[in-house]
């Protein structure tokens, strides 16, 4: 295996969301770049320096006609769709991976790896005030965290104290299971009309947006115009505050520890 530099991640990141932009316009899948990718467009026209993902959300009914038509549609062997209906995926959401790599996340567990991977997130239908819903992804969502942890990486020798008395518990729950009950609890307002999307997996309930900032833009990625909300700016608002200035070093986060190709 040859180790892959940042630069190599980014070009295989974006040759994934080219076939997933591809695959969306031909078969009528609404979608969105989201969360850093929707941040990067907007202030940087690109990845963000120091980001190694992408993001993208698309409505509900869209992402479940991709996980069901994407081994029909995709003209590439090289590009899986990782789900947790396959009974390995630790994620409530998808994940589009390049399976001629492989790479490991921070703060995972050394066996959950994957291909370098692009992330989709449903968007679910909630209510203004939905925190009941939020309340329970959160409790299945800390529980899930600890599965996967690595006891070995954290923030203080306390962190590390709880996750190695913790993740023990944790991991006899399944975080496949765990990833299944919180998609789960994302869709239960899926049938319901409600004025607002909201990524409930990322169980924050103050990042709720109106339904009216999903009209269709565009904005340049790397060079490529992709699909973003019109009224993106304020997306970015709801999601980051003063999204242009940008954070002190620190909070800078790499997503992926490190990912090798498999030649």
């Amino acid at each position: 295996m040859r180790k892959l530099s940042m630069r190599e991640i980014k070009e295989i990141e974006l040759k994934i969301l080219i076939e997933f932009d591809r695959l969306c316009k031909e078969n009528n899948l609404t979608y969105y770049l989201a969360f850093g990718t929707l941040l990067g467009a907007a202030r940087h026209g690109g990845f963000i320096p120091w980001d190694d993902d992408i993001d993208v959300m698309m409505p509900r009914d869209d992402y479940e006609r991709l996980l069901v038509g994407f081994n029909e549609w995709s003209q590439s062997d090289c590009y899986e769709l990782k789900v947790y209906s396959d009974g390995y995926s630790i994620y409530p959401f998808a994940k589009m991976v390049n399976n001629r790599t492989v790479a490991t996340e921070n703060f995972t567990r050394s066996e959950f790896k994957i291909g370098v991977w692009m992330d989709i997130f449903p968007l679910d239908n909630v209510n203004k005030d939905d925190r009941e819903l939020f309340k329970k992804e959160k409790r299945v969502s800390l529980l899930r965290s600890f599965a996967i942890a690595d006891p070995s990486v954290g923030s203080s020798f306390l962190v590390k104290l709880v996750k190695k008395i913790v993740c023990p518990f944790a991991r006899a729950l399944n975080a496949n299971k765990l990833a299944r009950r919180m998609d789960e609890i994302c869709k239960k307002r899926r049938n319901q009309e409600t004025e607002y999307f909201a990524v409930v997996s990322d169980v924050n309930p103050k990042w709720i947006f109106p339904k009216e900032l999903f009209g269709l833009s565009y904005l340049s990625f790397e060079g490529i115009e992709f699909p973003v909300p019109s009224r993106f700016d304020e997306w970015l608002t709801i999601q980051y505050g003063d999204w242009n200035a940008l954070p002190p070093e620190e909070e800078r986060e790499i997503h992926m520890q490190e990912a090798y190709a498999l030649d």
